[in-house]
């Protein structure tokens, strides 16, 4: 119900994606540069199986619960720090980065195609293609809606072990949710009809788009939206940069 009306947007403006998601190695050297303090916190699925997450201690980017290596997608990192790396990358670069706007996601996951997945109508090749909750997952998430297939993933994958869209970008859909700009709203009545993000006075959450490693087919589509606070911390979510680029 939050994916319609559906809508013509006109993106006018040229701008630069990320090819992946911002990995451990590139937050870390942020944290490094900036001393920004690393939470020590982060929800995690819950240990009773029942599909839920929970904040537990002694969790962050470092050490998300499971394994992780530097070129992973960095995990338990908030809108508020997504926002804070752009800000310190923009300045030790000479160049406008920030996250993207809905809009501008959605044209970049979907690389030209108008169906439920840039690859396709259904799900029956997803595995090649993206992370997501699938057999790989094993008898431990029984509870979970997974593909019937496997990516050999049980959580996080390397960044781009899976094949680049037609624009060039990997891990658009599944891996880790990326934050955008955008607050949500449970529709897009009053949306912006450009590439825009969508801002209100009072902006309790923000939309994360893309799905996980944790998401079943059904967030694993192109449309798919979810939220959360901007000082929520998931290690299922992460983010990837734009940047702004000259129109001449």
């Amino acid at each position: 119900s939050d994916e319609g009306p559906q809508h013509r947007v006109e993106i006018s403006r040229n701008f630069a994606m990320g090819k992946f998601e911002v990995t451990v190695s590139q937050y870390e050297a942020f944290v490094r540069a900036t001393g920004r303090t690393v939470p020590t916190s982060c929800a995690a699925e819950s240990a009773d199986k029942d599909g839920n997450w929970v904040t537990k201690t002694g969790l962050n980017f470092y050490k998300p619960g499971f394994s992780q290596t530097p070129v992973h997608p960095a995990t338990c990192v908030s809108w508020s720090d997504a926002k804070a790396y752009t800000k310190w990358l923009s300045g030790k670069t000479g160049f406008t980065y920030r996250l993207a706007s809905e809009s501008e996601w959605e044209y970049a996951a979907r690389a030209g195609s108008d169906t439920a997945y840039p690859f396709g109508r259904n799900f029956r090749d997803g595995c090649k293609h993206t992370n997501g909750a699938d057999r790989s997952a094993g008898s431990k998430r029984e509870h979970w809606l997974t593909a019937n297939c496997r990516d050999g993933f049980e959580t996080t994958a390397p960044a781009g072990s899976f094949p680049a869209n037609r624009f060039g970008l990997h891990d658009m859909l599944g891996n880790v949710w990326e934050w955008t700009e955008d607050c949500y709203a449970p529709d897009y009545s009053g949306s912006p009809r450009n590439e825009d993000a969508h801002r209100t006075s009072t902006c309790r959450s923000r939309v994360t788009r893309g799905g996980s490693w944790a998401s079943g087919p059904d967030m694993l589509r192109s449309a798919a939206r979810s939220a959360d606070a901007v000082s929520a911390r998931y290690d299922m979510l992460g983010f990837r940069v734009v940047r702004e680029l000259s129109d001449n």
